[in-house]
């Protein structure tokens, strides 16, 4: 079982990736570490009919000084969906709602919906996952939540909302790496109609694995790897961990 919520740092030795884990999460398409490809100023990708309703939506001037805008389209814009269904459907939403709508941060379009983001944290011996109880959804779920206006990118965010939800110390990301974009529905609560989470999925590494529960999670859990089913993982949760492997 994957041990529940601690505060107190586990002491054991550093152990590497067995030979037969790795091989089993070899790639299966290029690893991209970065924004591989420039905004394409004003040009949007093909509209999709699942997504009807950004057809109503003009395609827009993305302006150079759209910094954060232009930040998170470099980076799904390079992100290889490695044949993933979720990942190529997310991508291509997630592109339509960056190109078009007025504003894809903004927490309270729930017309369109709104990026956020979030991070696979590894422990320092890469042999476990950070997890949080997601109380709205009743799923353990990777750290993660919205992009406030103080964010100057996805990755910051991503990085403050681990913070803030279980108080780990993280590594700078010296090879930062997008590891999934994941549409979702969140459903209707506290006021809030149902929408779309457009999720982008940063790959991180704890320095340490001491870590709290906070005001913004119920309950946080380090996870082995090969123990996801311990916690119910959805594939979502399954495909983005195994991605972050291989990009290890």
């Amino acid at each position: 079982m994957c041990p529940l919520l601690v505060t107190a740092q586990w002491t054991g030795d550093a152990v590497a990736w067995p030979d037969a884990h790795r091989a089993a999460h070899q790639p299966s398409c290029p690893k991209r570490r970065g924004p591989g490809a420039a905004t394409k100023e004003g040009v949007a990708a093909p509209l999709s009919p699942r997504y009807p309703r950004l057809m109503h939506q003009p395609t827009r001037r993305i302006e150079p000084a759209d910094t954060k805008r232009n930040r998170a389209l470099a980076w799904v814009e390079s992100f290889e969906p490695c044949g993933n269904p979720r990942h190529e459907r997310g991508r291509d939403l997630t592109l339509e709602l960056l190109q078009r709508s007025p504003d894809p941060f903004d927490r309270a379009d729930y017309e369109l919906g709104h990026i956020t983001a979030s991070a696979v944290v590894f422990s320092p011996d890469r042999a476990r996952v950070l997890l949080v109880f997601h109380n709205r959804l009743q799923l353990w779920l990777q750290p993660g939540g919205h992009v406030e206006r103080s964010d100057p990118d996805v990755l910051a965010a991503a990085r403050r909302e681990v913070m803030e939800e279980t108080g780990a110390a993280l590594y700078p990301p010296d090879n930062p790496q997008l590891v999934g974009v994941d549409v979702h529905d969140i459903p209707p609560a506290r006021g809030e109609p149902r929408h779309l989470h457009h999720d982008l999925v940063f790959r991180l590494v704890a320095r340490r694995e001491k870590v709290q529960v906070s005001s913004e999670s119920r309950s946080v859990a380090w996870c082995p790897v090969q123990d996801l089913s311990d916690y119910q993982a959805d594939d979502a949760l399954r495909g983005v961990v195994d991605r972050a492997i291989r990009e290890g």
